[in-house]
């Protein structure tokens, strides 16, 4: 299991069995030639993004002032040693440990209305908060959310991810009912 602080836990819901897709996904699904072109333009706008973003964080590097003449500032080098990661070793055994995945047979609370569900926490199942049964677990790397659609009695999935220093650490897919 991979050492670090538990920085961001992100929960996505997609219902099960959906009936009707939206126009544009109709649209798409049938027409090849717009599907390939939206595809395309998607691609084309997130590689842009990507470089200005590139671009913006290499302007904020110290000493990188572009090719103008006179602006060469070398940016210093650092020693480095290993005491560093000694007090960094022993600062993550105090950290808190990353919560538990659900189980089989937990009910799960909270407001489940949008596509990315607030509040979920694990209650009793007799509770009036309790709104959906864990019916199937896939994980620690699942991320596929049709993995429900073959599981009897399931109503929605869940995808619920774990970060550890921005990284994406594990990812379950629950399958509620």
């Amino acid at each position: 299991m991979p050492t670090g602080v538990l920085v961001e836990r992100r929960t996505v819901a997609v219902p099960v069995n959906r009936r009707k897709p939206s126009l544009i996904h109709w649209f798409l699904r049938r027409h090849s030639r717009a599907r390939a072109m939206a595809v395309y333009f998607a691609s084309a706008v997130a590689v842009a993004a990507v470089g200005a973003l590139i671009n913006w964080g290499v302007s904020l590097i110290p000493g990188n002032q572009g090719n103008q003449p006179g602006n060469n500032i070398a940016i210093q080098p650092v020693a480095v040693d290993g005491s560093h990661s000694q007090s960094h070793s022993s600062s993550e055994s105090s950290s808190p440990a990353p919560p538990k995945p659900y189980a089989i047979g937990d009910c799960l609370g909270g407001n489940f209305r949008r596509s990315r569900p607030r509040n979920v926490s694990e209650v009793t199942c007799s509770s009036d908060a309790a709104k959906y049964q864990v019916l199937e677990v896939f994980g620690p790397e699942s991320t596929d959310l049709e993995a429900c659609q073959h599981v009897h009695g399931a109503r929605k999935s869940i995808r619920d991810e774990y970060f550890l220093d921005g990284e994406l650490s594990k990812s379950y897919v629950y399958c509620l009912g």
